[in-house]
């Protein structure tokens, strides 16, 4: 049984910070561990691990381009929302199910960033509206479009060229500009917390990171 003179102190500033009085029953040993990838050797070039999977998702048909991007700065982050929030991302794609218009890489983008930037309470000014008007901005500078019609007239859908040529860059750079505006704006660092959970989602099975 719990003594006094047993202290364990993430159980001890739990109860200070709480005002509980939590003690232990069973001691648990717990053995440290490490991943390590055979493909990223070190941390200091996240945005290119974020775009470059972006990148494979849509290449290797896993996602669409707004879920792409959606579902990597989303495990970037951590989770923040269920990875079955992609959901809400499958409609952008061809601009908006197919209609021609914002390009769905683009509009995924806007998603990711509401992560960070997205308002939780009624009349809350969080930045988002401005943030996306800078990726907008960023991304038409770039493109010189923003409209999926316009960005793949020159390819057939669903060809080589659109899919690799077009398509899987636009995805990556739409990624990278998130994250590089994310990082820009103080909402995380270049180290941030890139993806801890490591199970079971397409993210995982091409890229796990040495921590």
């Amino acid at each position: 049984m719990p003594t006094s003179s047993s202290i364990i102190p993430y159980l001890e500033d739990y109860n200070a910070k709480n005002k509980a009085n939590l003690v232990w029953i069973v001691k648990v040993h717990t053995q440290p561990m490490g991943m390590y990838s055979k493909k990223v050797d070190k941390l200091d070039k996240p945005i290119e691990v974020v775009k470059e999977r972006a990148e494979a998702l849509y290449r290797k048909g896993d996602y669409l381009c707004s879920q792409a991007v959606f579902t990597v700065v989303n495990d970037y982050l951590g989770r923040p929302v269920p990875p079955e929030a992609v959901r809400m991302a499958s409609g952008f794609p061809v601009g908006m199910g197919t209609a021609g218009c914002a390009c769905g890489a683009l509009s995924g983008g806007v998603m990711a960033l509401g992560l960070k930037f997205g308002r939780t309470q009624p009349k809350a000014e969080t930045g988002h509206v401005r943030v996306a008007k800078q990726l907008h901005d960023e991304f038409k500078e770039k493109y010189r479009s923003a409209c999926c019609r316009v960005l793949t007239k020159k390819h057939e859908f669903g060809s080589p060229e659109h899919i690799i040529a077009q398509c899987t860059s636009i995805t990556g750079a739409v990624a990278e500009m998130v994250m590089k505006r994310m990082i820009a704006s103080g909402k995380l660092n270049s180290q941030h917390n890139i993806v801890k959970r490591l199970s079971g989602h397409p993210l995982e099975r091409g890229v796990s990171l040495r921590k």
